[in-house]
């Protein structure tokens, strides 16, 4: 079992030395207006008082833990992607390999990660910001159409809007 706790850690370090390599940041390294993403989601939401309840580090840990996730397993993918199988490489058919299974595996956890990561700032949105929409109507593009209009000028909703666009 050390043998294997061992090569889980080598594994680890690997993934972790290969995140420059990749250009991989999560929330926690990114900045926003020169502040640091805790601090600028802080002076942000006290600006701003909530309509419904909302537990700030909370949530924030939350976003930043699954934008932590975000970044390990895109880098887990990005290794293992040189060793997956093309099927258009192979001759009618199709041989999965233990890196395609793994690879499609982390990239399921990928697609689900990015989910709740837009899911929790719908969540926020929703928690500060007037909308028509009843608490099981909410999800990110949700809150996005349904926002109350004396948001539509806003800076940072401008700049959302603008990134939904060109990622999403």
């Amino acid at each position: 079992m050390r043998n294997f706790i061992q090569q889980y850690r080598n594994l680890d370090e690997t993934i972790r030395n290969e995140y420059a390599s990749f250009g991989l940041r999560c929330l926690s390294e990114v900045k926003f207006n020169d502040e640091h993403a805790l601090s600028f989601f802080t002076h942000l939401l006290q600006e701003v008082k909530s309509i419904k309840p909302f537990h700030f580090y909370k949530n924030y840990n939350e976003i930043a833990t699954i934008s932590d996730d975000i970044k390990y397993f895109t880098a887990l993918t990005f290794l293992l992607r040189q060793f997956v199988n093309s099927p258009l490489d192979e001759d009618k058919t199709y041989h999965q390999t233990l890196e395609d299974k793994r690879y499609m595996s982390y990239a399921n956890i990928l697609f689900q990660s990015f989910y709740n990561y837009w899911d929790r700032i719908g969540d926020m949105i929703f928690s500060f910001i007037k909308t028509s929409l009843k608490e099981r109507q909410v999800y990110f593009t949700t809150v996005l159409e349904k926002i109350d209009s004396s948001f539509i000028d806003s800076e940072y909703f401008i700049a959302l809007k603008i990134y939904i666009k060109i990622n999403l």
